[in-house]
């Protein structure tokens, strides 16, 4: 008998392999080979579905063949057009077939009070609860009234009917045991959620992850009411969780935090220290690794209600208090973000943070944190991953905006004194049409023949030209391309730790100039300069690195698509939020 056949003559071997196998494809390919990988590899193959509704096509959710009996995580993700009575009812006949469900999250559904009860009675394994409301379930399903507190008086029958169906789902209370929590887009009542919340906390003393985030038209609806509970909103579930629930009953047992993410409207009250003393009272500190704090401006009522600036943060949650953080995230690189990340004085803390900022621009930039500025000692600072913008002509250093640093610098800088901080990289290279590139190299070759300088470049030989015009007749099937590709290609060997690599759109998207081969060939170029690269992200296509030899096509990496599933896995894929401006 061979090793092979000894291997997966062991039944339990083979299933720690496909345990190891995050890959969908991989996994139903195994079930191919033979009736043995069959029976091993069809439990992790549906260990996770994921179902993304579109108007009235719910028939995948209950007569696409899956055994349900399987399933260990369901995600559903609804929209605008759903209609979520005749979802919630499908929910409700599928959920007590998946006896060992341990995870869900719930995308855009208004659920109903029954389908929250059928999944806590059904699922009891259930670890992860993620429940993220439509961001207007006050107006499109309560038919509450954004300038008043009370209902309307011409809803609807429907709505009428998804008062009573949905509003105050008290079922969510009495879930226990979770790890991670996600309720997002809160509605309604704010004084019923801080106490559900509350309760539902006490409930599972080994909580890892909280994420909390409350409606844009709820906002609206309590700031033109005048009312405090959605400023001290967040401070008061922490103090309501800390109050002892008996007479002689002790205060429960701090959680253990891991991931706390503070959404749309839940810090944005001045009160750091208030807030610090709450904190303590919910979470011990020490164990926190990852933060999110949405800083960005809410619009409701026709109007900005709710504009916050960054506090000091530090304060809260630097070394002194949370040591074990690794990831920062935060909605707005502004000027208050600089001055807490260039006060960090404990440089080991900053090389173990991952950092990551939404927005850049406006004279404030992550770049600043990687030089010496007279206006902070402790820079320059380098830390496990951050932002980088290369659109230079958008973005100024140090606000100085008469003072446009170039690509160099700012790269150069990057990899300076490096010394193996850098772990992952999200940076923005500019694109350009075929047209601009071709109109700059123009205008270089008539510079060099007004200065009588030859035609082509010193040192430029034939075969070189020839490659040149090579590498632009294939670029012909592209109508645009990356600036300052080559200028990344040369900074990426002198990172030397670098193992995620992610070049972002802008927040307009995907363009009709932008092809797959524009995105595929630059994703080769750079896998290729950065020796320790396993992960690139270029756009919308995400790669594992192969290092196994040459391609079919002599290339000396090979690249492996990644599907949803594996994705999530890769930590600067899961976790950057940067979407720069277009410009």
């Amino acid at each position: 008998m061979t090793a092979t056949s000894a291997f997966f003559g062991v039944p339990e071997l083979v299933s720690c392999l496909m345990e190891q196998i995050q890959s969908r494809k991989q996994l139903a390919k195994s079930r191919l080979v033979s009736k043995s990988l069959n029976a091993s590899a069809t439990p992790f193959l549906y260990r996770e579905l994921y179902y993304e509704l579109d108007g009235d096509k719910y028939a995948s959710l209950s007569d696409d063949g899956a055994p349900l009996g399987l399933v260990r995580k369901l995600v559903v993700e609804g929209g605008a057009r759903v209609e979520w009575p005749a979802c919630n009812d499908i929910l409700q006949k599928m959920l007590p077939k998946m006896p060992q469900l341990e995870g869900v999250d719930f995308v855009d559904i208004p659920l109903t009070i029954t389908t929250i009860d059928v999944l806590r009675s059904s699922c009891r394994q259930l670890k992860s609860l993620s429940i993220r409301y439509p961001p207007h379930m006050d107006e499109l399903v309560l038919a509450l009234d954004e300038y008043s507190p009370e209902p309307r008086d011409d809803p609807n029958p429907l709505q009428i009917e998804a008062r009573k169906l949905c509003s105050k789902p008290s079922g969510v209370a009495l879930f226990a045991g979770l790890e991670e929590l996600t309720l997002e887009y809160l509605y309604d009542d704010l004084a019923w959620w801080r106490t559900t919340i509350a309760q539902m906390l006490r409930n599972s003393p080994g909580l890892k992850k909280l994420e909390l985030s409350i409606a844009g038209f709820t906002i609206g609806r309590y700031y033109s009411n005048h009312n405090e509970e959605l400023v001290e909103f967040f401070t008061d579930v922490c103090e309501e969780y800390a109050v002892a629930t008996g007479t002689n009953a002790p205060p429960p047992p701090l959680l253990q935090l891991e991931s706390l993410h503070c959404g749309q409207c839940i810090y944005p009250t001045s009160d750091w220290n208030k807030q610090l003393r709450s904190l303590e009272k919910l979470t011990d500190l020490r164990r926190l690794q990852q933060l999110h704090v949405f800083d960005e401006e809410v619009t409701a009522i026709s109007r900005v209600v709710m504009d916050p600036s960054t506090p000091p943060l530090l304060d809260i949650f630097g070394p002194d208090h949370c040591p074990n953080l690794r990831r920062f995230t935060i909605g707005e690189y502004s000027k208050d973000v600089e001055e807490v990340l260039a006060g960090i004085a404990d440089a080991s803390f900053a090389r173990q943070l991952a950092i990551s900022c939404k927005r850049q621009g406006q004279g404030r930039e992550m770049a600043t944190l990687l030089r010496p500025n007279p206006a902070y000692p402790f820079l320059p600072r380098h830390f496990r991953m951050l932002d980088i913008d290369l659109q230079r002509d958008f973005v100024y250093l140090d606000y100085h905006e008469d003072e446009e640093i170039p690509a160099e610098t700012i790269l150069e800088e990057l990899v300076a004194d490096d010394d193996g901080a850098l772990e992952g990289l999200a940076i923005r290279l500019p694109w350009i049409t075929l047209e601009d590139e071709e109109g700059e190299e123009n205008n270089e070759r008539k510079g060099e023949d007004e200065n009588g300088e030859k035609e082509h470049k010193e040192g430029e030989g034939e075969n070189e030209r020839v490659e040149k015009n090579e590498e632009k007749e294939k670029k012909k099937e592209d109508e645009c391309t990356f600036e300052h590709l080559g200028l990344l290609e040369q900074a990426l060997p002198r990172l030397v730790n670098l193992t995620q690599l992610v070049v972002p759109m802008d927040d307009f998207g995907r363009r009709p100039e932008f092809s797959e081969n524009m995105v595929t060939s630059a994703a080769k170029r750079l896998a290729a300069a950065g020796p320790t690269l396993r992960y690139i992200n270029v756009y919308w296509r995400h790669w594992r690195i192969w290092r196994d030899g040459r391609d079919d096509n002599g290339a000396a990496v090979r690249l492996e698509e990644l599907d949803k599933d594996e994705i999530r896995h890769v930590e600067l894929f899961a976790h950057t939020i940067f979407q720069p401006e277009a410009p």
